[in-house]
């Protein structure tokens, strides 16, 4: 089994008795990529590694700028950050709506920006192209003005910028979004006591989501490996998703789904949770079940993804429509309403918060980057009264009837 840090606040994790980080390195094409490194016996050793790298890395990149024959303009960076960086490490609906945003709302709008250096950008710059985007659609100001501070983020992080100028813009006031679907105690247990009953191979998958607050991709990477029973872990490691293709015209973007591939955690951090009793019941219960299956399927049994958690029938991962299109079905036939994978991430986190929890420690446990992306997120969850449950179900234990008579017994 691999063995696991109990500490994971810092850059570096242990794999397999070995210390390791994730770091910026430059492609011999001169692209930014991360890089898995390491393979040291001790913690400081790789601590100290991982600091030594971070300075060459910014020595590279002082004297690559000093050698770039031009500057690099704002459609070129916005280009090159969406295809090399940001496409990388999100999922295929993601990097639709970001490329469609990129493409056909920011790129048109910028004008007499297409050609200005991302170093002269001025606030005026910004403001002046956010008001022009915001003339597509309601939505539009706010998921470019969302893109254009990740991308610019980014490129103060590579030193391609000194500073940020989308700190100091003008900002709208968030649209507000249509309330969060907070089940209560009584739906919850409705909704897990049918999954049991009637989707028992996917209730592993609802569990997850919804106790350990994991992402889709993330319960994709699972392996069974990176799950420790007598610590009550799990380790996220990896997620995978599909990759995304796509191709611009003069009056679209198009986009196809392509094979799903393994990338690290969304914020390049893996992370270290507590994990419900119950959930390594359902873990050996799925494991039991695909040694099973794949011996009657022997034929027609794919060994690409062996030792994951969430497999289908035929050996290969579990694709986001068949978990949604379940999660459909079984609302409608309980009578609940309908909810998503992130859905359930998002009662868990609404849970935690309910109960007493600080926004640090919700954070850390959903794997974001900054507090400020809790915050921003769930918010209006917090906000929405009716839809979060007072103390009388604070100490909710919404598992199926089930697994309280295996308990018994």
């Amino acid at each position: 089994m691999t063995q696991t840090a109990t500490n994971n606040n810092g850059p570096v994790f242990l794999e397999n008795g070995l210390w390791y980080y994730y770091a910026k390195a430059l492609t011999v094409d001169q692209q930014i990529e991360y890089r898995k490194e390491g393979g040291y016996q001790t913690q400081e050793d790789a601590e100290q590694a991982y600091a030594e790298q971070l300075i060459a890395f910014s020595k590279m990149m002082s004297l690559l700028k000093q050698d770039l024959p031009f500057l690099v303009t704002l459609k070129d960076y916005l280009v090159y950050w969406f295809n090399n960086i940001y496409v990388k490490n999100q999922d295929s609906k993601s990097n639709y709506i970001a490329g469609y945003t990129l493409y056909r709302i920011v790129i048109p709008a910028l004008q007499d920006l297409e050609t200005k250096s991302l170093n002269k950008l001025t606030v005026a710059d910004l403001n002046r192209l956010l008001r022009r985007c915001g003339e597509f659609s309601k939505h539009s100001r706010q998921q470019s003005e969302r893109m254009l501070s990740t991308a610019l983020k980014d490129a103060e992080l590579d030193e391609m910028i000194v500073q940020n100028p989308m700190d100091f813009i003008t900002r709208q006031p968030r649209i507000k979004e249509k309330p969060t679907i907070i089940y209560s105690k009584e739906q919850l247990q409705r909704f897990f006591g049918y999954c049991a009953e009637f989707y028992r191979q996917l209730l592993l998958e609802f569990v997850l989501a919804f106790f350990c607050g994991m992402r889709a991709g993330e319960i994709r990477g699972l392996r069974f490996d990176d799950c420790d029973p007598v610590k009550r872990q799990i380790h996220i490691q990896r997620q995978i998703t599909r990759d995304v293709k796509l191709r611009v015209t003069s009056d679209n973007v198009y986009w196809t789904r392509g094979e799903y591939s393994s990338k690290t955690p969304k914020c390049h951090k893996t992370r270290i949770i507590p994990a419900h009793p119950y959930i390594f019941t359902l873990l050996d219960e799925r494991r039991a079940d695909l040694q099973v299956i794949s011996k009657r399927r022997k034929s027609k049994w794919t060994h690409d993804y062996d030792g994951f958690v969430s497999i289908g029938m035929y050996g290969a991962i579990k694709s986001e429509s068949t978990c949604n299109g379940a999660l459909k079905r079984i609302c409608c036939c309980a009578n609940l309403p309908v909810i998503t994978m992130h859905d359930l991430r998002h009662m868990c986190a609404t849970y935690m918060f309910d109960c007493g929890e600080d926004l640090t420690k919700v954070a850390r446990f959903l794997g974001h980057e900054n507090i400020s992306t809790t915050y921003d997120i769930y918010v209006h969850a917090l906000e929405s009264g009716d839809n979060i449950r007072r103390t009388s179900e604070r100490r909710i234990d919404p598992l199926p009837d089930t697994y309280v008579r295996e308990k018994a017994g």
